[in-house]
């Protein structure tokens, strides 16, 4: 989370804030999310993300669509704009963490490694990659941790 809010702080114009950028990945794991469920995610209340909601979807990110089983229940869905804003967002992070860990060397790099291995077994798997924990695929890696909190393996 602190290498997205750098990258959104460090951008001239920054496209998405924070809980938008938030917002967009959900949905782009949880396609045909109620608000409720994205409400659940973001921490917000539903007023609050419905206001979040209505302003992805004027700005042509997000597109709201009836469940063809019960009408009235509103489903979400990234649009082609969105995701390539996604995308272009999640680059963005990618070159923010690979610049801070491109000051490490090889030995910190290992330590960092081992230990984030150790912690993600301590931790629910993030959503979208429960099946990953389950099938013993290698998830992505977690954000960084910050130059000198890295514990000491010795």
């Amino acid at each position: 989370m602190q290498a997205l809010r750098i990258s959104i702080a460090s951008a001239e114009n920054p496209a998405l804030s924070i809980p938008q950028f938030r917002a967009l990945h959900f949905l782009h794991l949880r396609t045909g999310a109620n608000l409720s469920a994205t409400a659940e995610f973001l921490g917000l209340t539903l007023p609050s993300t419905s206001k979040l909601v209505d302003v992805l979807v004027r700005r042509k990110l997000l597109a709201r669509h009836s469940d063809s089983a019960d009408r009235r229940r509103m489903t979400l869905q990234l649009t082609a704009k969105g995701s390539a804003l996604l995308t272009g967002a999640q680059e963005a992070v990618r070159r923010q963490i690979a610049g801070t860990f491109s000051r490490f060397g090889e030995n910190e790099l290992s330590a960092i490694r081992d230990t984030l291995e150790t912690l993600k077994h301590c931790f629910p798997a993030p959503i979208g990659r429960e099946e990953d924990r389950a099938g013993g695929n290698e998830p992505s890696p977690p954000s960084p941790i910050p130059a000198g909190e890295v514990a000491s393996t010795s």
